[in-house]
């Protein structure tokens, strides 16, 4: 028989002074004042002038955001003791490895409509692999945490997400579907199953034990938010390109490249977090052995 505990309920009256509406104003509005830009630029190109004052407001509603949450406000929306090195590395290389994720799965898309010519029927069909290999790194994952760091997961995610462009970027139109096309979605599956678990593992390591379900839904923010704000980049690099006298497949790969250049970032922030996580092990060694 198992028995689960009763969970201690707070009878604590919760006040409306507690609620941080400064940080939710600007959070949410510089968030979709960004957003708005960056995905406005490559549409109506950024020379126009509402696009460049939307961003500055973002940018400086974000800094707004910051300074209240760590100076001013007395319940910010996440504890401040969930800033730490790690947390910042960990969302850091989530926010690059999905942004590249977003630029990918909508490249490859219209890799295979535009460029190939397939069907939309079609074009489904040769997305199917990533059903099949994404259950199985759901399994794997959970069994690699076992044996693995975070940091290391997160380094084995951000060369997923970077192989999977790497195979479209450099697949001739040509070229049979099996060669390249059918292993990219094989292989960026496993870069979205093993981020995502890392990156809430760490945060809710760093939450207070009544806050740990803010790990997920900050973990989901940044997913969701970075897979649109990535499109944002890599639809302003193909928007140049093209009107600078190129085709449109070469407009595709400098949208290809913009994410290629996202997951090295998330590369390099992962490795970051693995070597800060392995000088703790040995600081936490000395120290026990010291005591």
């Amino acid at each position: 028989m198992v028995c689960l505990p009763k969970d201690k309920l707070s009878h604590k009256v919760r006040s409306i002074s507690e609620l941080d509406l400064a940080g939710t104003l600007t959070g949410v509005a510089g968030l979709i004042g960004f957003n708005f830009a960056w995905n406005e630029g490559p549409v109506a190109g950024w020379q126009a002038p509402y696009t460049i004052v939307m961003l500055i407001i973002g940018v400086a509603l974000l800094l707004a955001f910051v300074y209240l949450e760590l100076s001013v406000v007395t319940d910010p929306l996440l504890p401040r003791m969930a800033f730490t090195l790690d947390t910042s590395l960990v969302l850091g290389c989530i926010a690059a490895g999905w942004s590249s994720f977003g630029i990918w799965v909508f490249y490859y898309w219209q890799f295979l409509e535009v460029i190939r010519g397939d069907s939309i029927l079609q074009s489904a069909a040769e997305m199917c692999p990533a059903a099949v290999s994404g259950a199985i790194a759901a399994v794997a994952t959970g069994m690699l945490m076992r044996k693995m760091t975070t940091g290391t997961i997160l380094v084995c995610s951000m060369v997923a997400f970077c192989m999977g462009i790497v195979l479209v970027v450099s697949n001739p139109p040509g070229r049979t579907y099996w060669a390249q096309l059918f292993l990219s979605p094989i292989i960026t599956s496993w870069g979205m199953d093993m981020s995502f678990p890392a990156g809430v593992i760490v945060l809710s390591y760093h939450m207070p034990h009544h806050q740990q379900g803010l790990a997920a839904s900050l973990v989901n923010t940044v997913v969701n938010y970075s897979i649109s704000v990535g499109l944002g980049f890599a639809g302003t690099a193909e928007r140049y390109v093209v009107l600078n006298g190129a085709d449109q497949l070469e407009g595709y790969r400098a949208a290809l490249y913009v994410g290629i250049s996202l997951d090295v970032l998330g590369l390099i922030l992962a490795a970051g977090l693995v070597i800060h996580q392995r000088l703790q092990l040995k600081q936490n060694s000395a120290q026990t052995i010291d005591g």
